[in-house]
């Protein structure tokens, strides 16, 4: 029975990672380069900056993506580092819109998406083949998902390895760093959250571990930007920082929070998966709020540190 969990668990995970691939490569194929446009023409105005960021982490479907571009474009000049801070806040909000999307009722329609899908990617155009790649690459990964839930439950026993590590305990800290570890290994929040949304749904984890896996993987995901930022220039390293400052600080201000903000999120959430990707977007929304009146600030403690 272990042994068939484990092979069931092992294809869920390959087609989810499979599926998440398969469509981020026709976002970008999409909108890559008017990506480096549009944030090439962002001004200095804070909520412009934000609502850029926020759009374009939405229709690529990663803030680390939209993190590593602006990484490159300041270390080039193209942008100034003050610039870069707002659109940071923005992607990390925009990246919410991922989840939202798995956390639509497709499961009746899966046979009839992935057929279109391949169809319109043989024989499409290439902008028609690049949105059939990005709505097979979603519907891949949405089915696998059901495949890793299925056997969530039985994966219980594999968590209580972690150092500290409790099925459904009052301590979110474990989960939190659990969180941080996965989204680091896998360079993903989105698809650590989408995860960890599996074993939430079958009741292995409660809302406050869900929420404070949210708040590590949101640590962990920063881990490839400052890979990115380490090996450039100094301009370069004030966008990582300021990006681990940004969700460092957030996790601090939220996590003595944890049981009544999950209590809240849950009260509008009628689904696991809901409650995912609702509480994703409330934790960074209240990060956001927390710093865009005062990214100037933030800035100059940045470059105070980092001279």
């Amino acid at each position: 029975m272990m042994l068939l969990t484990f092979f069931s668990l092992l294809i869920g995970l390959t087609l989810f990672f499979g599926g998440l691939i398969w469509m981020r490569r026709g976002l970008t194929a999409l909108a890559g380069e008017k990506a480096q446009v549009l944030l090439k023409k962002a001004t200095d105005q804070t909520w412009q900056g934000f609502l850029i960021g926020l759009f374009l982490s939405a229709i690529l479907g990663s803030s680390s993506v939209v993190t590593i571009l602006i990484v490159a474009l300041v270390q080039s000049g193209w942008m100034s580092f003050e610039r870069s801070i707002a659109l940071i806040i923005g992607a990390n909000v925009g990246t919410t819109l991922t989840l939202y999307l798995f956390s639509l009722p497709l499961e009746k329609l899966y046979t009839y998406i992935l057929t279109i899908s391949w169809l319109l990617y043989i024989w499409g155009k290439p902008k028609v083949k690049y949105i059939a790649q990005s709505a097979g690459g979603l519907t891949l990964a949405q089915m696998a998902l059901h495949i890793i839930a299925s056997g969530a439950r039985q994966t219980t026993d594999l968590l209580t390895l972690l150092p500290g590590y409790q099925p459904n305990t009052a301590s979110a800290l474990p989960h939190l760093i659990f969180g941080a570890v996965l989204a680091a290994l896998i360079q993903s929040s989105t698809a650590s959250v989408l995860l960890s949304g599996a074993w939430l749904a079958q009741g292995v984890w409660t809302g406050s571990s869900a929420v404070a896996f949210i708040i590590g993987a949101n640590i962990g995901t920063c881990f490839d930007t400052l890979l990115a930022g380490l090996s450039g220039a100094r301009e370069g390293k004030r966008v990582a920082f300021a990006h681990l400052g940004i969700n460092v600080l957030s996790a601090f201000v939220v996590y003595p929070f944890i049981p009544a903000f999950s209590q809240w999120v849950a009260t509008y959430s009628p689904t696991s998966w809901l409650f995912m990707a609702n509480a994703q977007l409330a934790y960074n929304v209240i990060s956001a709020a927390l710093f865009l009146p005062w990214t100037g600030l933030y800035a100059k403690m940045i470059q105070f540190f980092l001279r």
